[in-house]
């Protein structure tokens, strides 16, 4: 077994190394740019530095200007920061290095997933068993998403408690089991389901998983002795409260949402509560009759008081409610979230994500079951047999519950296949020679079969053999590089004031500037406004409006890419639902209408200034400037080649002013220069003349200092009524408004 330990523990970390997703960045080595990730890197390097005995429950940098309770539990930032080790005490040095610890240590989560669905198939069905699941798993696309090098996710850890919580149920409900051993079992069992939900909060779906085989062992108890159901029931709940105290005492959200089932909340407490409450009169009370008649009773006692809370929505019930509504969510946020869309419409093909060993499942599942089930059952197959179907069906909901479903999958697998080599149809099917094969012979038949069930994984992972790490990047690594080039800048200017961006970026922004982001990838659940602002602010039209929208928001910087015209159809759904046939032509795909060009979304994409429909620039949002634009470039959006990305400044701008007759036009233009990207635009704005005789043009740009990164180059230009000139704009006229005569 040790050999098979091994072979499974090199295949997993091959797989996850060599299809890693770092990105190459010469300042650092490498980087990451999945979201969730980058959040999860933020709240250490915050703790590092606060210090504290947990990092902390709010961050006034998520929904700016109100700030939010964190969604996630704090139990998975204790983890990583214990495995991370010490961290260099300068703090640049830390933020590198923070970045690369966390990216790197889901992997060794894989890893140890990968041994467990090994050891946990070997002890139902032996060595064999142990070798189909292990490199099942080790293989699994579904898995090494989120357990590869450059994904600092918790979903890796969460997948590794859930299946370590299942095993050591399996384990407790072997038939030679003592008293003893199920105690401590048990409390292993509970202890790790209490971190789970301690690090997120969907772990309860493991306890429930667990709840269920249970309370199959207490309706059965009458006819077949279970004699691990009390002790294991009753220490489970107790060691997965106490694991979970310090998280649910600390919880912010037990202030505004105490019931809550989504966020963690005393609700989770009085859950477990309830549950070890279940097994404590069958501790002392153990006459037939009571025996017999106990699960009912307890079955009408959760369906009455659980269906009147629900009913009317006192206390725990409306946490209740919002669990189910969050199970069947869909909204502008979950549905442009690819793991949050079921397998089923995720655009991909869940045979290649879960391994064309999950035709078989349905076969491998109903044998296991049937054994399970049976009059004179094998207990610890119970577990497994209640926690598949489950999960599948939870994965047929959303695609992140796949990399869950795996590992009990893969275990199945593993016993169906020594099972029906063990059966009569194996004996009558199989050879002689075959079943007399070296073990040696069979364990690589055995590997070649789950490398052609898993053919997609081990072609990425002979592909990664070969690739150059310092090559150019994948088309969506240009955008993700191009958010760093620009976190970058923007963290070495001075200030704290936030930055407006399509939600992918916010926590690039937190992560990589330090400044407050207004939507992120915690979607709608730190603020239902904040998530729309931005896509509102994209489809924005009218000046007054973008103008008010950043000024509510307190946003000073706008942040975009060229790759914003493909999120046109998210942006609809969140701030539009029901309009795309205003911006976007009918069919697949997203081919815009003339009428996204008058967004500005799209103007601050051709230089602030208003696409005609002849091709022809209108005139430019006065109140942003170009601050920064990439060195990155591509062919995309013009003939000539254009930055990846813009990074705009919301300024007072300089009013200036020209006395005319009424009805006169004064136009005025900047050219600006950004030579380190290469690439120069100009500003043209131009203001009418009333009755006052006065013609002003609001102009956000220097032309003696700096814009950022962007240099003047020269005065502005001015022209009314046959006169024209040039006249200097000070820098402090742009940031306080300043009163500018040109004549």
């Amino acid at each position: 077994m040790w050999l098979v330990l091994l072979v499974v523990a090199a295949l997993s970390w091959t797989a996850r190394e060599l299809q890693h997703q770092k990105i190459p960045w010469a300042r650092s080595t490498w980087i990451t740019s999945d979201s969730d990730s980058l959040y999860h890197m933020r709240r250490l390097d915050r703790w590092l530095e606060a210090g504290g005995p947990l990092p902390a429950a709010n961050d006034s940098y998520l929904n700016h200007p109100h700030g939010s309770a964190i969604p996630w539990p704090p139990y998975y930032a204790v983890v990583t920061r214990v495995l991370a080790g010490p961290p260099p005490a300068d703090a640049q040095a830390r933020h590198d290095w923070v970045e690369r610890r966390i990216a790197s240590i889901p992997r060794w989560f894989g890893v140890a997933a990968s041994l467990l669905a090994a050891i946990a198939a070997w002890r139902l069905a032996g060595p064999m068993a142990g070798l189909v699941a292990g490199s099942a798993h080790a293989l699994s696309l579904a898995g090494i998403v989120y357990e590869r090098v450059g994904n600092g996710d918790h979903h890796a850890w969460i997948t590794l408690l859930a299946g370590a919580v299942l095993w050591l149920t399996s384990e407790a409900l072997r038939a030679d089991r003592s008293r003893g051993q199920v105690l401590a079992l048990g409390a292993a069992a509970g202890a790790l389901a209490g971190v789970a939900l301690g690090s997120w909060v969907a772990s309860l779906l493991t306890v429930i998983l667990v709840q269920l085989t249970l309370a199959w062992l207490l309706v059965r108890a009458p006819r077949i002795s279970a004699p691990a159901l009390v002790p294991f029931g009753l220490t489970f709940h107790v060691a997965a409260i106490v694991a979970l105290l310090p998280a649910a005492a600390t919880s912010p959200w037990n202030v505004a949402q105490p019931w809550s089932v989504v966020n963690l909340s005393w609700f989770h407490v009085v859950f477990l509560s309830l549950g070890a409450a279940v097994f404590l009169p069958p501790t002392f009370l153990r006459a037939p009759a009571f025996t017999r008649a106990y699960p009912w009773l307890v079955a009408a006692g959760l369906v009455v008081v659980g269906g009147a809370l629900v009913a009317t929505g006192i206390g725990p019930g409306r946490g209740i409610r919002e669990g189910f509504a969050w199970l069947g969510r869909e909204d502008a946020f979950m549905g442009a979230v690819w793991e949050s869309r079921g397998l089923l419409g995720s655009g991909f093909d869940p045979i290649q994500i879960l391994g064309a060993e999950s035709l078989l499942l349905p076969f491998a599942w109903f044998a296991l079951a049937r054994r399970a089930f049976a009059r004179r059952p094998d207990d610890s197959l119970l577990p497994w047999a209640i926690a598949v179907p489950l999960l599948a069906a939870q994965a047929i909901r959303q695609t992140r519950f796949a990399g869950a479903l795996v590992l009990p999958m893969s275990v199945v697998i593993g016993w169906a296949v020594v099972a029906a080599w063990r059966s009569d149809f194996g004996r009558r099917h199989l050879g002689a020679g075959i079943r007399r094969a070296p073990a040696v012979a069979l364990a690589a038949v055995a590997l070649l079969a789950v490398g052609f069930a898993h053919a997609e994984s081990v072609r990425r992972t002979f592909a990664g053999l070969s690739r150059d790490p310092a090559a150019p990047g994948q088309p969506e690594q240009s955008g993700a590089l191009a958010v760093r080039e620009m976190t970058d800048w923007l963290r070495n200017v001075p200030g704290e004031s936030a930055v407006l961006a399509a939600w992918t970026f916010g926590h690039a922004i937190e992560w990589g500037a330090d400044r407050p982001s207004i939507a992120t990838n915690f979607g709608t659940y730190v603020g239902a406004d904040g998530f729309r602002a931005p896509a509102e602010f994209f489809l924005a039209e009218d000046v007054a409006v973008a103008e008010s929208l950043l000024t509510a928001r307190d946003a000073e910087f706008v942040m975009l890419t060229t790759y914003l015209p493909n999120q046109v159809r998210h942006l609809v759904r969140a701030a539009a639902p029901g309009q795309e046939a205003r911006w976007i032509e009918p069919g697949a795909g997203t081919r815009l209408k003339y009428d996204w060009y008058r967004t500005f979304g799209a103007r601050l994409l051709f230089d602030g200034r208003v696409l005609g429909a002849d091709g022809s620039l209108g005139p430019a949002a006065d109140f942003l400037r170009l601050v920064y634009c990439t060195e990155r470039t591509e062919q995309r959006m013009r003939p000539a080649p254009t930055p990846v990305g813009f990074l705009w400044q919301r300024v007072p701008g300089a009013i200036l002013s020209a006395g005319a007759s009424p009805g006169d036009t004064l136009r005025v233009s900047v050219e600006v220069r950004y030579p380190r990207a290469r690439y120069a635009h100009v500003f043209e704005s131009f203001g009418v003349a009333g009755e006052d005789s006065v013609a002003s043009v609001r102009v956000p740009y220097a032309t003696e200092s700096p814009n950022g990164d962007g240099v003047a180059a020269g005065p502005a230009r001015w022209t009314i009524a046959g006169a024209s000139g040039e006249v200097t704009i000070p820098e402090a006229a742009v940031t306080r408004r300043g009163a500018l005569r040109v004549r």
